[in-house]
């Protein structure tokens, strides 16, 4: 077998589906540039190991410096709310974000229902909706074959890291 021979891998991963439909690569694109995304943030923005620590730091260093502008995060802040509360309240896709004790599951809901609205906690919520969406992928929580349906999702994950980036002026440092 030459091992560097190209290696299909939805070829190999199709047939191992319960739910009977295939994976294309055109549905995977937002999910797989996800993977870039976060590689990139977490190096930059979490010193190469993301934690809500990590991710309070970098944002509040934004705030610090000035770099945090209401404008640029309620688009983020509205589709995040539309997805994760109905009629005001947390709905399933919330719960399915699997917070874990202590990643500040109070604050974000806190920030989806308005009652916190200084821009570093929302910043910080918006990021820790993106964090869970990393660990859920990343930590076997998401099935892979349900993947498709979420490419909103990481399409706007995607959009959030490159504005937190760009902030930041991370392109900049290196």
């Amino acid at each position: 077998m030459e091992l560097t021979a190209p290696f299909d891998v939805l070829a190999w991963l199709n047939p191992h589906t319960s739910h009977g439909r295939a994976l294309s690569d055109s549905e995977l694109v937002d999910v797989l540039h996800f993977s870039l995304m976060w590689n990139v943030f977490e190096g930059r923005a979490c010193r190469r190991h993301a934690t809500v620590s990590a991710i309070r730091r970098f944002v509040t260093k934004l705030r610090d410096r000035g770099r945090l502008s209401p404008g640029a995060f309620e688009p983020y802040l509205a589709h995040y709310r539309a997805r994760y509360l109905t009629d005001g309240e947390p709905n399933e896709r919330f719960a399915q974000l699997n917070f874990r004790q202590g990643e500040c599951e109070p604050l974000v809901e806190d920030v989806l229902r308005g009652n916190l609205t200084d821009l570093n906690n929302i910043v910080l919520a918006l990021v820790l909706v993106v964090y869970r969406l990393w660990n859920n992928l990343y930590h076997g929580e998401k099935n892979v074959f349900s993947l498709p349906g979420q490419d909103e999702s990481f399409a706007v994950a995607n959009r959030l890291l490159a504005t937190l980036l760009d902030l930041a002026l991370v392109w900049k440092q290196r």
